[in-house]
């Protein structure tokens, strides 16, 4: 009946944001094991071996992505990145 009314999820482009998705989540995955292993080698265990992971890991596979998606030329990330720049103004009153 969904799809009746919809015209399915083929015909708003879903597959290709899907594929899209996926093959920058391989890229992120192929930058960030290699770092993973790096910093695994050369800390030292403990806490701060824990903060420095998630954090190197995190922000290096966020900016792979992003990247991705941007020269993939996304849609959901352009308008993240309006969302994000129009909520910087307001906040620091640069919109006015």
């Amino acid at each position: 009946l969904l799809r009746r009314k919809t015209g399915g999820l083929g015909q708003h482009g879903i597959t290709a944001v899907v594929l899209k998705s996926i093959v920058a989540s391989g890229v992120m995955a192929l930058a960030v094991l290699p770092l993973l292993d790096i910093l695994h080698r050369v800390l030292p265990a403990g806490l701060l071996y824990e903060l420095l992971l998630v954090a190197t890991s995190g922000s290096a596979g966020t900016a792979v992505f992003v990247l991705m998606a941007v020269l993939m030329r996304m849609d959901d990330i352009s308008i993240l990145g309006r969302l994000l720049v129009d909520k910087l103004r307001v906040l620091t009153g640069l919109g006015r």
